[in-house]
C-alpha cells in the first residue's frame, strides 16, 4: 500500500469516528416530513460541524429517511470543505432495513468513501438480522466486513446477541463477539452480559460486565458498568459507575458519570 492510500485510510478512519460521535446530535436537528403523506414517514435533515478534536475540516451532513411497504432506507452523505473552500463529496452511508416476515428483520449498511483519485469506493459493509423468538425473546446476528489491502471485502467481526425476558421486570442480554484467528477461523474474543431490572414505573437498574479471553481460553472480567436510569418521558438521568480490576484482580470503582437528558415537546433531545 503506497503512502497516499495509507493517508487516505487514516483520514477515513478519523471521519468515521467523528460520525459515530456526532450521529445522535445530527438526528436531533429539525426534520422535514413529506407534506400530506404522514404514512410515508419520510424526512430529510442537514447539519454542519466546525472544528473538532478529530478533524479540522468543516463538514456538512445530509440525512434522509424513507419508509414504504415494509422497507426502510436511510442515507447519510458527508461533504468536506477542501483547500479551495468548496465542499466536496467525502463519505456516504446507505442503510436498508427489510421486514422479511413477522419475526425477522434484516438490515444491510454500505459505507462508501472517495479514494485519492475521487472515485466512490465501498469500504465497509455491516449486516444485521434480528429475529423475535417465542416468549418475546430476541436473537441478533451482526457482521462487519472491510476491504483488505487488495480491495476485497473480508469479514472482520461477527457478533451474536441474545435477549431473554426472564420476568416482566427483568431482561437479560448476552453478546459474544467473534474475531478471525490466524488460520482464518472465527473464535470468541469479547463477551458482555447485561441485566436490566425495572424498579417501579420510572426507575431501571442495570449491570453490564465485559469479559475478554486470556491466552488459555478463559474469560476474564475487564470492566463492569452498573447504575440506574430514571426516565419519566420528559427527562432522563443516568447514574453510572465504572469498575475495573485492580492489581490484585478486585473490581474497583474508577469513575462515576451522571448524565441528564431533557426531551422537548418536539421530540428533540438536549443534554
Amino acid at each position: 500500500m503506497n503512502a497516499c492510500k495509507l493517508r487516505w485510510r487514516v483520514s477515513l478512519l478519523g471521519m468515521m469516528v467523528v460520525l459515530m460521535v456526532m450521529g445522535s446530535r445530527q438526528l436531533a436537528h429539525a426534520q422535514s416530513p413529506v407534506p400530506g403523506n404522514d404514512s410515508n414517514q419520510s424526512w430529510t435533515s442537514t447539519s454542519e460541524s466546525g472544528n473538532s478534536s478529530f478533524s479540522s475540516d468543516p463538514t456538512r451532513t445530509t440525512q434522509s429517511h424513507t419508509e414504504s411497504e415494509g422497507r426502510t432506507r436511510d442515507t447519510q452523505s458527508v461533504l468536506r470543505r477542501g483547500l479551495d473552500r468548496r465542499y466536496e463529496n467525502y463519505l456516504d452511508i446507505e442503510k436498508e432495513t427489510v421486514k422479511v416476515n413477522t419475526s425477522t428483520t434484516r438490515t444491510v449498511e454500505h459505507v462508501y468513501a472517495r479514494d485519492p483519485d475521487g472515485r466512490r469506493t465501498l469500504v465497509e459493509v455491516r449486516e444485521e438480522e434480528t429475529r423475535t423468538l417465542p416468549g418475546n425473546e430476541l436473537k441478533v446476528v451482526r457482521s462487519t466486513s472491510n476491504t483488505d489491502v487488495n480491495g476485497r471485502m473480508q469479514v472482520i467481526r461477527r457478533e451474536i446477541q441474545e435477549t431473554h425476558q426472564t420476568s416482566p421486570d427483568v431482561r437479560d442480554t448476552k453478546s459474544t463477539v467473534l474475531s478471525p484467528s490466524g488460520n482464518g477461523e472465527f473464535t470468541p474474543s469479547v463477551q458482555t452480559e447485561e441485566r436490566q431490572v425495572r424498579r417501579g414505573e420510572h426507575l431501571t437498574e442495570f449491570h453490564k460486565s465485559t469479559s475478554l479471553q486470556d491466552g488459555n481460553g478463559n474469560w476474564r472480567v475487564a470492566e463492569v458498568r452498573q447504575g440506574t436510569v430514571q426516565d419519566n418521558g420528559k427527562d432522563r438521568t443516568k447514574d453510572e459507575n465504572l469498575l475495573r480490576p485492580d492489581t490484585e484482580g478486585r473490581l474497583t470503582v474508577i469513575e462515576r458519570n451522571v448524565s441528564h437528558e431533557a426531551i422537548a415537546a418536539s421530540g428533540n433531545k438536549s443534554q
